[in-house]
C-alpha cells in the first residue's frame, strides 16, 4: 500500500513502464521521422533530380544517404541524441552506459533498422553490379540478413522486456526518455526474444526458401539466363532485364511467359512512336531467341522514374503477345 492508503505497483514493473518506451510509440516517431526525410529529400536534392535519375538502379542511394546524415547529426552526441520525431515523444538513444552515442554508431543503427524496407534496391543494385540477369539473385543474397533484421527489429522488439531490437542489441543502445537519469540493468538476449526471433525466421525460412527451391527445380524456369544474355546482346540493351512468369489456376498452368522489362527515360516513355517501334522489335527477336517450347505469351513492361527530389514519380506500362501471333522481325532496334 502507498501513502494514500492505494496498492501500489510492483517496482520492477514501474521501473520498466518508465525506462521502456512502448514499441508503438518508438515505431510511430520512426515513421514520422521517415515523412522529414521524404520532405527534406524533395527540397535539398530537387535540384540534382536529373542526375538522380541517371543513377537508375542506384537512383536509391542519394535518398537513403540523406537519411543516414540526418540520423547521424540529430540521434549522436553531435546534437541532442534523439530525432526530431523522437524529440517530440521526449525520446532519447543512449548506450547501455546512459551515454551519448557516436555518429558511427547512430549509422550502423540506422542501417540496421532500414535495410529490411531497401532490401529490394540493394538488391538490384548488387545484382546490376556485378552482372546478374535475373536481379532476384541479388535478393537472395540478402535474404538471411534482412531477415535477421527484420524478425530481430519486430519480434525482438516486442518481446524484450526492454522493448530493444537487434540494432540495440548489436550497438549497445537503448531508447529511453529523455528525462531518464538514472539506468537500470539493461537486459540483452533474454528467452522469450531470442525464441520469438527463432520462430520467426523458420517461418520466413519455410516462406522464401520454398518459393526459391522451387524455381530452382521447376525445369519450366530453366535456361532464362542464357536468353536474357542473349536478348541483350542482341538488342544493345544492357539495362533490360528478362524473366519467366507462370499463373497457375487451380494447378493448371494458363500463362507461361517471359517477360521483359526494358527501362526507359523519362521523355520516351510518353513517345509512344519509340515504344511502338521499340515493341515491334523486342517481340519478334524474344520469340526468336526463346527455346523453351512451354512460352507461350511474350510480355514487354516499359517503365520510367523521374525525382522531384529524393522522391521517384514511377510509370509502367506493359504489352502481352501470344507467341504464335508475333509477326517476324522487320523493324530494326531503337537504341
Amino acid at each position: 500500500m502507498d501513502s494514500e492508503g492505494q496498492p501500489a505497483l510492483p517496482a520492477k514493473q514501474s521501473r520498466a513502464e518508465k525506462f521502456s518506451p512502448g514499441c508503438f510509440k518508438k515505431s510511430t516517431a520512426f515513421f514520422l521521422d521517415q515523412i522529414i526525410i521524404a520532405l527534406l529529400g524533395m527540397g535539398l536534392l530537387y535540384p540534382f533530380s536529373g542526375f538522380m535519375a541517371s543513377l537508375g538502379l542506384h537512383a536509391w542511394l542519394p535518398g537513403y544517404i540523406l537519411g543516414a546524415l540526418y540520423y547521424m547529426v540529430l540521434e549522436s552526441r553531435l546534437v541532442k541524441s534523439a530525432s526530431l520525431a523522437k524529440m517530440v515523444f521526449s525520446l532519447t538513444v543512449r548506450t547501455v552506459d546512459g551515454a551519448k552515442i557516436s555518429p558511427f554508431v547512430s549509422l550502423i543503427r540506422y542501417i540496421c533498422i532500414t535495410l529490411p524496407f531497401y532490401n529490394n534496391a540493394v538488391s538490384q543494385s548488387i545484382a546490376s553490379s556485378v552482372g546478374i540477369t535475373n536481379t532476384s539473385m541479388g535478393g537472395t543474397a540478402f535474404l538471411v540478413v534482412v531477415g535477421l533484421l527484420f524478425v530481430g527489429n519486430t519480434l525482438f522488439m516486442v518481446l524484450h522486456p526492454q522493448k530493444r531490437g537487434v540494432h540495440d542489441l548489436l550497438c549497445r543502445t537503448v531508447v529511453v526518455p529523455a528525462d531518464t537519469e538514472k539506468f537500470p540493468q539493461v537486459q540483452s538476449f533474454t528467452k522469450k526474444p531470442v525464441l520469438g526471433g527463432i520462430v520467426g525466421l523458420l517461418i520466413l525460412g519455410l516462406v522464401f526458401g520454398n518459393l526459391y527451391l522451387k524455381q530452382g527445380k521447376d525445369p519450366d524456369f530453366t535456361g532464362i539466363d542464357t536468353l536474357a544474355a542473349k536478348v541483350k546482346e542482341q538488342s544493345g540493351l544492357d539495362t533490360m532485364t528478362v524473366s519467366y512468369r507462370k499463373i497457375t489456376v487451380q494447378d493448371k498452368s494458363t500463362v507461361f511467359s517471359i517477360d521483359v522489362h526494358v527501362p526507359v527515360s523519362f521523355e520516351h516513355f510518353s513517345d509512344s512512336t519509340f515504344t511502338g517501334k521499340l515493341a515491334d522489335s523486342l517481340f519478334p527477336l524474344v520469340k526468336k531467341l526463346n527455346t523453351n517450347p512451354k512460352v507461350n505469351t511474350i510480355t514487354l513492361v516499359f517503365h520510367t522514374r523521374k525525382y522531384i527530389g529524393a522522391f521517384p514519380i514511377s510509370k509502367y506500362s506493359s504489352s502481352s503477345r501470344e507467341i504464335d501471333k508475333i509477326h517476324p522481325l522487320k523493324t530494326k532496334l531503337q537504341e
